[in-house]
């Protein structure tokens, strides 16, 4: 039976495959990774560049001392200079436009840039290999022991001693050295002159996908409030948020409701910040004519956050038969100040808590600053890693309920006397 977040994997199956075949008049063996392997690789022979583009590309990295500077270097002018466009004629689906080609028109799909970018390395004396893979989040691994044609996509790999470095080629965005959940921590093929072998990628870890916020929260006498959100994201958050800036304005504003779990505001101004080290960071105003959850009296009750830092939860189960996939490990964190309203002081914080379960944790504090009238809230969300085995799915259920009941605590202030 299908669970929530299972990949199809997990179902029972049956796959079929040929040993031989022909491809456009292109024989091949696929009774082996090897062999299939040694398929590819002759169609990916093309690296050759004009002798003027070769000694333009010496030239600049003849300054650059190692060898992953300079492969850096290569891979941030590729990704400058070249756009994906995927053509896929014939042969075409598997042979890569020659690097030629590319270094001329300036474009080509995931296995062209791959290969070109391959051809650039090349020219340094830095070996790479090409690598297929089955992209997309969560998606399966190449099986040991069946060979065959699932993949989708290609990636290019740089066995630097003891450091080997993966390049994701068709984005202008991923930084160097970095897949993302769209290709990491799976099984692929690479493409060498020995023919197929199977290798691992590497695993994303949480520091390396953080959603950071300070947040400046006025609240008014009448339960009216402004809030100040300064963003800063890396890893899959940056990338995601990057995608928002070509949406039309209101689309960004929805965008952002959603995802930050806002309550609608009656106001809100957006500045898309500027992209830098691979951080991207985006400021948001709200203003609400009605922030108070509850007034009564001479007292107000709020939740003292403009959003949930973590808003899932998964239903109770008798039992869990299948892994439970999120799209990728992570940390959010959130520093949120708050300014009391005029003529009002802290009756009661909101309690502290500190959650664990094996594979993540949720920590949040209060603070009162009665000189400044000022509250402080921290919280710290992190989630260590992706995949969650059936048998702890119980007790991350409990985990997440807990979360949403400590961010629903109140914070309730008083006039004074």
């Amino acid at each position: 039976k299908e669970e929530e977040a299972m990949p199809d994997r997990q179902l029972p199956y049956i796959k079929f495959a040929a040993n031989q075949f022909n491809c456009f008049g292109n024989r091949g063996d696929i009774s082996s990774w090897e062999n299939f392997g040694n398929w590819i690789y002759g169609l990916n022979s093309d690296i050759t560049l004009t002798p003027a583009r070769v000694d333009a590309i010496k030239k600049m990295t003849d300054t650059i001392k190692s060898d992953k500077a300079k492969a850096r270097f290569l891979y941030e002018y590729m990704q400058k200079s070249m756009r994906y466009v995927s053509i896929q004629l014939g042969i075409g689906g598997y042979k890569p436009f020659a690097a030629s080609f590319v270094d001329d028109k300036k474009y080509g799909d995931c296995k062209a840039l791959s290969n070109y970018m391959r051809a650039l390395l090349n020219v340094v004396g830095i070996k790479a290999y090409c690598a297929l893979i089955r992209a997309g989040e969560n998606e399966q691994s190449a099986d040991f022991g069946f060979p065959h044609n699932d993949f989708n996509h290609e990636i290019l790999c740089i066995p630097f001693k003891n450091d080997t470095t993966w390049l994701e080629c068709t984005s202008d965005k991923t930084p160097f050295g970095e897949l993302g959940s769209f290709t990491e921590n799976r099984t692929a093929l690479l493409i060498t002159e020995q023919g197929g072998k199977l290798v691992n990628t590497p695993k994303s870890k949480a520091t390396d996908n953080q959603f950071s916020t300070t947040v400046h929260l006025q609240l008014d006498p009448s339960g009216s409030a402004k809030a100040q959100i300064d963003l800063a994201s890396t890893g899959e958050y940056r990338l995601l948020y990057l995608q928002s800036d070509a949406l039309k304005l209101d689309e960004q504003k929805q965008f952002w409701l959603e995802q930050m779990q806002a309550k609608q505001p009656s106001a809100f101004d957006l500045e898309s910040g500027k992209d830098t080290n691979y951080m991207k960071k985006v400021s948001l105003k709200l203003d609400y004519d009605k922030f108070v959850d509850v007034m009564a009296g001479d007292k107000q009750f709020y939740r003292p956050s403009v959003f949930k830092l973590w808003a899932n939860t998964i239903p109770v189960l008798d039992s869990r038969k299948a892994d439970f996939y999120w799209e990728y490990p992570r940390i959010k964190s959130c520093v949120t100040i708050i300014d009391l309203p005029q003529g009002y002081e802290v009756e009661s914080l909101p309690a502290n808590s500190n959650l664990k379960f094996t594979y993540g944790s949720y920590d949040v504090s209060y603070t009162y600053n009665k000189d400044k009238n000022q509250v402080t809230g921290t919280a710290r969300f992190v989630l260590n890693n992706a995949v969650i085995p059936a048998p702890k799915y119980t007790e991350m259920q409990q985990f997440m309920d807990d979360i949403a009941k400590a961010q629903n605590k109140k914070l309730v202030l008083r006039k004074k006397a």
